[in-house]
């Protein structure tokens, strides 16, 4: 093979290089379709998913402002300590304690937690946890411990985590 075959391969590669990027330049690109009215629909559809939304975002607002306490701090305590106090004396449950313990402020919800220490027959333990949990009640149960308090009978000694919300904001903006 001599220098001759060399330089014919190296020139044909090289022209098959050029006519590719030319081609590249040249080929002309497909457009996407861009009409006026494929335009308008779909603007349309896309107002409709932003109405959609906002009518979702408002009610799961509304729903949310319903599970949250809106008074001050003091006034908060004072009404899940009285909610709890009652609904200890309907199950015939006596309230050994209620604590409430730091509050906490993740972004725009504030958390309020009271330790409450109960004594009682197990069933109408039971019977206030299922009270407190309700939905309207904005007192949220996030822990329950119970361990008996007699070997032979069935009365329990209980512990209830519960969690009242409230807006961060508001909280923090009354001077606190």
């Amino acid at each position: 093979m001599n220098e001759r075959f060399w330089n014919w391969w190296i020139g044909l590669a090289g022209l098959v290089i050029v006519g590719a990027v030319a081609y590249d330049f040249a080929a002309a690109e497909p457009k996407p379709d861009v009409s006026a009215s494929s335009h308008r629909q779909r603007l349309v559809g896309l107002q409709r998913d932003i109405d959609s939304a906002e009518e979702s975002l408002d009610r799961l607002d509304a729903e949310r402002t319903k599970r949250l306490w809106t008074a001050d701090e003091r006034a908060i305590n004072a009404a899940v300590l009285d909610r709890v106090t009652s609904q200890a004396k309907e199950s015939s449950v006596k309230m050994v304690g209620f604590r409430p313990q730091r509050a906490e402020t993740d972004g725009t919800l504030r958390r309020l937690p009271f330790l409450v220490l109960l004594e009682g027959r197990y069933l109408d333990v039971l019977k206030m946890l299922r009270a407190l949990e309700t939905p309207d009640s904005k007192i949220a149960v996030n822990l329950v411990q119970m361990a008996s308090s007699d070997g032979s009978s069935d009365r329990v000694n209980a512990s209830f985590g519960i969690i009242a919300f409230t807006s961060g904001e508001e909280i923090l903006g009354k001077g606190k």
